[in-house]
Order: structure tokens, then sequence, then C-alpha cells
């Protein structure tokens, strides 16, 4: 392993050690160090040696000046280094710079406890990913940026089987990440906190495409501040984005909300399709706090229930499009009674819940009416929750009592929703209910939406 004071660096922080770091990182196929000291620089040459490796991410810094637009590029080739490990990029004297760069095609590079922090001013990046490829980036910190993570397409590739492991994406004026491109990104055990927006931004060029993009064991806390109507994960504007699309997921991920921060997952727009969200948690119950907007949709599995609050509470979804397994994803809905061919005296719901798997729509339905004096209709109907309305009629089954006042009835019931996007209560056999008498009637649908 080669120094850079072999080739002349002092590394005081005055001393400009371009030429000596230029010198250095021109080494082919050797493994350049640097050890403890602030080594300020102007623009530099792509490195073509074989590694970077410093003494550690706090005590070696490299230190572009204010003239500098990228402080470091990997840009590919035929030689270029494997591994980058254990140095620090102070963008402290630069306006609107990018401090790493990776991408240009290069590919097996890894990461390993870098750290690049203090990029500001208009377009500053802390790290900036294009078309790097088959890479893994561990425990590295981008914090104090205007943008600390970005991933795009720069040529005609973009970011594609990349792996960020425990990293830690803090404190940026903007996003702590925003994905433009990319293709089999995955996050694990990553920290998305403290930043001015959007801890983590998924948003493609128009026709663009964010394919299977996965956050395992993410955590995200206290971005956007005290912005209580924003969301700390974001995916979509709410647009179509010129046909591109959003496949994310998350899994196990975790949230810090309260009543006073930015709400946790806003899925938003038809290009977010088919998202999974796995055990969620979110660590104080915000109503709202996943929203899923816009024609996006996918599926919440794993629900836990916070603070007692229901999935309907927490989960906003006025289009029906985000469907739930287990017991804690049922929602109510708020059907309106009618009798065919009579009138309703007086009713009262018991139960009214549904939940979604995938395209199966689930339905449990409890109430009891009173129906007027007059009249023998042959079924009661109930409005179907918003999107809910079956492709095609299905029947299903339920039970049915009628008390006339002076004796009880029991017989089998049918459940049927129909394509007019009701449910149509009715006696097995088709016989008409009396005038005037209590019906309850309890029943459960499972149909294909």
């Amino acid at each position: 392993m080669i120094s850079v004071k072999d080739f002349g660096a002092v590394g005081d922080g005055t001393t400009d050690d371009t030429a000596a770091l230029n010198a250095a990182f021109s080494q082919t196929g050797h493994s350049i160090y640097i050890p403890k000291g602030c080594y300020r620089h102007d623009e530099l040459d792509p490195p073509v040696c074989a590694q970077i490796i410093g003494e550690s991410e706090y005590h070696a810094i490299l230190k572009p000046t204010s003239g500098v637009t990228t402080a470091l590029s990997i840009a590919g080739g035929v030689n270029y280094p494997a591994k980058l490990a254990s140095f620090q990029i102070d963008g402290s004297a630069t306006s609107g710079a990018t401090g790493l760069f990776l991408g240009q095609t290069s590919s097996a590079v890894q990461i390993d406890g870098v750290r690049v922090a203090n990029f500001k001013g208009t377009d500053g990046v802390g790290l900036r990913v294009g078309d790097l490829l088959k890479s893994t980036i561990r425990k590295f910190t981008s914090e104090k940026n205007t943008l600390n993570l970005l991933l795009e397409k720069v040529t005609d590739l973009f970011p594609t089987t990349l792996h960020f492991d425990s990293c830690v994406f803090n404190e940026a004026e903007t996003q702590g990440a925003k994905l433009i491109d990319g293709w089999n990104i995955l996050f694990t055990n990553c920290d998305f906190e403290s930043s001015g927006e959007e801890g983590t931004l998924l948003l493609p060029s128009a026709g663009g495409h964010l394919e299977q993009i996965i956050f395992d064991s993410c955590w995200w806390e206290h971005n956007h501040a005290a912005g209580t109507t924003a969301h700390q994960f974001v995916a979509g504007d709410g647009t179509a984005r010129g046909g591109a699309v959003i496949h994310t997921g998350l899994r196990n991920p975790r949230f810090s909300t309260d009543q006073n921060s930015a709400k946790a997952v806003r899925m938003n727009g038809p290009a977010v399709q088919g998202f999974v969200i796995t055990n969620p948690r979110i660590y104080s119950a915000v109503i709202g706090a996943v929203s899923i907007e816009n024609g996006a949709f996918g599926e919440i599995n794993e629900w836990q229930t916070i603070e007692g609050m229901l999935f309907e509470d927490i989960v906003h979804d006025a289009q029906n499009k985000c469907a739930s397994r287990g017991s804690a994803g049922f929602r109510s809905w708020s059907p309106t009674l009618a009798a065919l061919g009579s009138g309703v005296a007086s009713s009262s719901i018991s139960t009214a819940d549904y939940r979604q798997e995938g395209a199966t729509a689930i339905l449990q339905l409890d109430f009891s009416v009173v129906l007027a004096s007059a009249g023998t209709p042959s079924a009661i109907t109930a409005t179907l929750p918003a999107g809910l309305t079956p492709s095609q009629p299905r029947i299903c089954y339920g039970f049915v009592t009628e008390d006339s006042g002076g004796s009880l009835t029991y017989s089998p019931g049918i459940l049927a929703p129909y394509t007019d996007g009701m449910l149509y209560a009715r006696k097995a056999d088709n016989s008409p209910f009396a005038a005037g008498t209590t019906v309850n009637f309890r029943g459960v649908a499972i149909y294909e939406r």
C-alpha cells in the first residue's frame, strides 16, 4: 500500500495537495493509503488506482476548494478503485458541488466507512450515483448536504443491483435520498433522519423506471420537521409521470411520528404500482400516517395496531387501492340500507368491515332493520365500499332471523355483491320478508373485484 505522502502530500489543511493526490491516485493496480490529515485540493482526475483506504472517516479528510464541482469521481472504464474505505470528504469550502460521484458503468465497487458532508448551495449533493452496477455501499454517511443521496441515470444505463447497508442519510437541507432512476436497489438497516424535506423521495423521470426498490428494516425520524401535513417517505407526485413506473417495498419499516411532526408514508399517483409494505411500525398514533392517493395501489401486510387505533384511522385510502392481510387489516365502512319494494322504518349496523387481499375483497356485514308496515321486500340492500364493486355478481352466504313480534323465524341467507355497487341480503329461498318485521342479517362475502 502506497501513502499519498510518498508523493508529497502534506495534509495540513492549508497546502495545496492536488498534484500529490493526482499522482498517488494515478498508480494503476496499487492500493493508496490516506494517513491522518486534512488534504486541501482542487478538481481531481478520476482515480485509476485499485483502492483508496484512509486511516478513518474522522481523521483522513479530503477537503476540496471552492472551485471544485466534483470532489471525487469514480468514472469507470478499464481501471478505477474497486474499494473506497475509511476517509471523509468535507465540502464546507464548496458551493453547489458533488462530494462523491459513482457511475459511468463502474461495476463491483465496494464502499465501507466513508463520510461525505457539508456540500451545500444550489445542486449540492453528498453522494451521486449514476450508472453504477453490482456494488455495495456499507456504513456510508452522507450528512448536512443540500441533498444527501441522488440516484439517477447519467448515460444510457441507470443504477442497477446496488446494496446500501447500515448507511446514514442525515440532516439534508432538502431530501435525505432522492431516487430518479434505478433497478434492484436494496437498502438495509439505513437511517433517514432530520432532513428539511422528505427522508426518502421516489420520483422517476418522465417515462422512467424505479423497479424493485426495497427498504428493509430502515428508520425514518424527524424529516420535514414540523410539517404535520407532509410525509417522511414519498413515492410519486400524484401524476402518471409520463408513463413512469415505481415498484417499491418496505419491509419492517420504522417511523418515529407524533402530532407535531411529519407523517410516515405517502404513495401518490398511478405511477406507484403494486407497492408492498410489510410489518410497519409507527411509533405514535397519527391519523392518516400512511396515505394512498391518486391511483397508487398495493398492499400492507402484518399490520400492527397502534395505541388501539384502527387500520382505517392510520391508513388514508379513500379509493380503496390498498389491500391488507391479517385480522388487523379490516376496515369499516358505513353502508346505506334500503328495502326493495318497501321502506325501512329504522336500522342499526353492528358490523360493516372489509379487507382486501390482492384482487380479493372480504366483507363482513351484520345489521338489523325494522321494515315499513307496507310492502314485502325481496331483499335488503347495502351500499358497497367505494372501489370494491365486483367484476361480476357473486353469491355468498349469511344467516337471517325475522321477528314479527309474536314469533321468531330462522333461515339461511344470501349476501350477494353486484356490479351496480350494492350488496343484496335476502333469504336463500328468495321468499319475501314480511311487512313490519324486524330483520337481523349476518353474512360474509368474498369475491374478486
